[in-house]
């Protein structure tokens, strides 16, 4: 059975639209204190992750705040802070350091709900962050 050029184009175009819409994150879902649940490290010659219990002592987050502002932090003190944009699935990190001096991170969004957060740094020792958003 072959289908019309007309059916053809609204297939094509439904199709376009799904994978637009799936493609890009809007900074706006982001906004807020996600806690860190689970942290994994992607590389195959060292698979030593972090364990449960020290999540709980540390209780790492990250946070996203208006406008495009982001911080981590670590056992109570901020880690690193700085910038963000997004493209795409992308998380396009500048941390601003002491001396003045900027540093870029890019993360990838492998997931992102109302309530989760997955996300993977983009280096050779990648690591793989599951995050939770705190709710106030």
């Amino acid at each position: 059975m072959k289908l019309p050029s007309f059916q053809y184009f609204l297939l094509f175009s439904l199709f376009t639209l799904i994978l637009s819409s799936c493609n890009s994150i809007n900074a706006d879902k982001l906004y807020g204190e996600w806690k860190y649940v689970e942290i994994k490290n992607l590389d195959v010659n060292d698979q030593e992750n972090i364990s449960a219990d020290e999540l709980q002592f540390q209780n790492p987050s990250i946070s996203f705040y208006s406008p495009n502002k982001l911080s981590i932090t670590w056992g109570g003190k901020i880690l690193s802070h700085g910038t963000f944009k997004m493209e795409n699935q992308m998380i396009r990190y500048t941390e601003l350091l002491e001396d003045g001096r900027t540093r870029d991170f890019p993360f990838l969004i492998k997931e992102l709900t109302d309530t989760v957060l997955i996300f993977e740094t983009m280096m050779a020792n990648g690591t793989r962050i599951k995050a939770i958003k705190k709710a106030y």
